[in-house]
């Protein structure tokens, strides 16, 4: 029984690393997919001239996992402006900090009245360069995060023996 706990807890302590592991990956797609998602908000606001409420209900429809709420923005959008409704949403979504502060000055821009091509591009350069940092993190530490939970539980089983 008591080589049954030690070794719950050198694979909890190794679960910690590879949480984190997890964690990065995770931030990485969410990264992408706000990328593409912010293609194709390009695309129907500059091309197609869509409003802002109409083309957040359209990236709900296809984005639904970074989008979830903004569907029904036209109505909320009444009270107050599109990019505190904007900044609210994209705080509460967990994302990585500089992701969530790449997204929310997006919308902060195109509510202030910058050109959107303009706001779209910084956007894009701000996502491109936390994904980076995600992936180089990802490359350099993904080992080193696992390892170091087992080495962790390693450590503590020690000191309990």
């Amino acid at each position: 029984m008591r080589f049954l706990g030690m070794l719950l807890l050198i694979l909890s302590c190794g679960g910690l690393g590879a949480s984190r592991v997890l964690e990065l990956k995770r931030d990485i797609k969410v990264s992408e997919e706000l990328l593409r998602a912010l293609d194709r908000m390009e695309i129907e606001i500059c091309g197609k001239h869509r409003t802002l409420p109409e083309t957040a209900a359209l990236l709900h429809l296809e984005f639904p996992r970074c989008f979830e709420g903004l569907g029904d923005i036209a109505d909320a959008i009444r009270d107050r402006s599109f990019g505190e409704i904007w900044q609210e949403h994209f705080h509460t979504c967990g994302l990585a900090e500089e992701t969530e502060k790449a997204v929310c000055a997006l919308g902060a821009d195109l509510s202030a009245g910058m050109r959107p091509e303009t706001a779209f591009e910084n956007c894009r350069r701000d996502l491109k360069a936390a994904c980076r940092t995600r992936m180089e993190a990802l490359e350099r530490n993904g080992r080193v995060y696992i390892v170091s939970g087992f080495a962790a539980g390693l450590l503590l089983m020690i000191a309990i023996l």
